[in-house]
């Protein structure tokens, strides 16, 4: 049987026929059409770590990263403040930015619920979040959301 699949090679390679593209096109297509599904885990995977990976921006407190995912402009709810670069953004005080309330809100949240079909995805609750929208198979931040701090009052002695 080897020795017959030899010669088919040989007399192939011989008679300089071109039809082994062709051959090798037809089990491409097949598994195109096979590994479909895992194609469609794949991106799902991707829209997860990317989601991580924010949330590790996040827990960092990194101005710098967190830009990366942004689409600007950006307009923070809240802070009533609106960017239009990353180099603005990173200007910002970051501790007006990862307060712990929005920092906790926005870690918490399942990566494990993104699917292929999540066109939209709010990490965090209540009005400390931020929202990905996913364009042309890209996570991107299109919505940032922190409570406005607000300032402890101040103790004033009393007057006896």
């Amino acid at each position: 049987m080897l020795s017959g699949l030899m010669s088919v090679i040989r007399i192939s390679l011989e008679s300089g026929q071109e039809e082994e593209p062709k051959e090798e096109t037809q089990p491409d297509e097949e598994k195109t059409e096979e590994t479909g599904q895992e194609e469609e885990d794949d991106m799902s995977a991707v829209y997860q770590e990317t989601a991580q990976n924010i949330q590790y921006a996040v827990a960092d407190g990194s101005l710098k990263k967190l830009s990366t995912y942004i689409e600007f402009p950006l307009t923070i709810k809240g802070l009533d403040v609106s960017v239009a670069s990353a180099k603005e953004f990173q200007s910002l005080d970051a501790s007006t930015i990862f307060t712990a309330k929005w920092v906790d809100s926005v870690v918490a949240y399942d990566t494990g619920k993104i699917k292929n079909s999540t066109k939209t995805i709010t990490m965090g609750n209540g009005s400390n979040y931020l929202v990905c929208k996913i364009k042309n198979n890209s996570v991107l931040i299109t919505e940032l959301s922190i409570e406005g701090v607000t300032e402890e009052p101040t103790a004033t002695p009393l007057e006896e």
